[in-house]
């Protein structure tokens, strides 16, 4: 039995405390594992009063791993008040009688006893520096409850308290510290430092929180409504992402980011991508511009802007190509050669054009064909023969359903270079229209 506790009988059932620290003149309701509940409710049973020691257990160790050196050795000597049946143990509510240290521990059957001794304060503070310190620690705890719901609740059993010590017993169990810093308020054994690291820790939270606050309204002020739904858009979206187990994959809109600024398109196409790209990201997915958005960001980021076939011009393999793909022909495969050696001096950077005359069947689109063969680059051709609408051959626009961009761009997109040989065949059956 673990009955009343005297001077020769220093010897008790240890309860390993996990995340709990009881300060002295304190209440604390924590769970204990079946077997220590179940002795402890049989003396209940069998005595007016019943004692067992509460040490702490060190952070990250598992109930099923605990040894000796994971217990702190300063505790509480607990007066059990209360203990009941619960999941995976008991319920237990107690009275730290006073603090302690265990001098000996052993573990027996899988509980540890320890043998322990009393750890006295130290009392080195006057009673007058005692009450201001008190008053202090008080005004603090209110200024911190006042900003959480259920204030008035929380400070109603801290206007009873007399002591500084029910005050930490009280409020240390809310404070976001870790269990090593809690230990050592509890093992420091002068009154006036401990009194004074409590009111120090009260002092950093209330800082946090301000600064929380502080910067949570500042952020609130500056986001506008639009903005702001955005910003919760994109919450949704790491949210979603964590339950899916997506937490490193990028959005949609950040891969056409990336892909935006790691482009070589013009510095006024780039500013244009970038600013569908935030109407894309400000509508969300629901918005019903959003396919004819990305349409048309996939459409710049396909087309060649700075790809390139090479630049020399052989003359003379340019000359044999012609010979051996076309017989007759002369004047004009002269005329060709002629214009591609004053490219070739020009150096020109711009694109030339030809235009080829003369009735059907006469080589004119094979002669296209051989010239890109002759300088080694893409061919394209587009046949404009029956063409009625201009808004085919330079695209419709984007509020069309179903609007596709001009042939003439989905020529050099196909292409995959910005300087083909571009055939515009049948140029003269292009018809008029009201359309243009």
């Amino acid at each position: 039995m673990h009955s009343e506790q005297t001077d020769d009988n220093r010897e008790s059932i240890v309860m390993p405390l996990f995340e709990v620290v009881v300060y002295p003149k304190s209440r604390a309701k924590f769970l204990a594992d079946k077997v220590t509940g179940e002795i402890l409710l049989n003396d209940m049973k069998n005595a007016e009063s019943v004692y067992a020691i509460g040490l702490t257990v060190k952070s990250g160790t598992k109930p099923s791993d605990l040894s000796e050196d994971d217990l702190y050795k300063t505790g509480n000597l607990l007066k059990i008040a209360y203990i009941q049946p619960a999941d995976d143990g008991y319920l237990v509510i107690a009275k730290s009688a006073q603090r302690v240290k265990a001098v000996s521990l052993i573990r027996k059957d899988g509980l540890f006893y320890a043998s322990y001794e009393p750890v006295p304060d130290l009392p080195d503070l006057d009673e007058d520096i005692e009450t201001e310190i008190m008053e202090n620690i008080k005004k603090a705890i209110q200024e911190i409850s006042s900003r959480f719901q259920g204030s008035e609740q929380f400070m109603r059993p801290i206007e009873k308290m007399d002591s500084i010590d029910q005050l930490i017993g009280y409020a240390m169990p809310y404070m976001p510290i870790k269990i090593a810093e809690k230990q050592d308020l509890l093992e420091t054994v002068s009154a006036r430092e401990r009194y004074f690291a409590f009111f120090e820790i009260l002092m950093k939270q209330k800082e946090n929180i301000n600064f929380q606050m502080e910067m949570a309204k500042k952020v609130t002020d500056k986001i506008s409504k639009s903005n702001r739904e955005a910003m919760l858009r994109e919450q949704l979206k790491m949210i979603q992402e964590e339950l899916n187990g997506c937490d490193n994959a990028a959005s949609d809109e950040e891969k056409y980011r990336e892909k935006i600024e790691s482009s070589k398109m013009p510095e006024e196409v780039k500013k244009k991508a970038l600013s569908e790209l935030k109407k894309l990201e400000t509508g969300g997915n629901h918005n019903p511009e959003s396919p004819v958005i990305r349409n048309y960001l996939d459409l710049l980021l396909d087309l060649p802007w700075v790809t390139e076939e090479k630049k020399n011009i052989d003359i003379a393999e340019a000359r044999r190509v012609l010979e051996s793909n076309h017989n007759g022909l002369e004047k004009v495969k002269e005329r060709i050669i002629q214009h591609l050696a004053v490219m070739k001096l020009k150096h020109e950077k711009q694109g030339s054009i030809l235009l080829l005359i003369g009735p059907p069947g006469t080589g004119k689109t094979s002669l296209g064909k051989s010239i890109a063969d002759a300088l080694d680059r893409q061919y394209v051709r587009v046949s404009l023969g029956g063409v009625k609408d201009e808004a085919e051959i330079r695209g419709h626009r984007r509020t069309y359903i179903g609007a596709l961009p001009g042939r003439i761009i989905q020529g050099i997109r196909k292409a995959g270079t910005k300087n083909p040989v571009f055939i515009l065949d049948e140029i003269d059956k292009l018809s008029a229209s009201y359309s243009g």
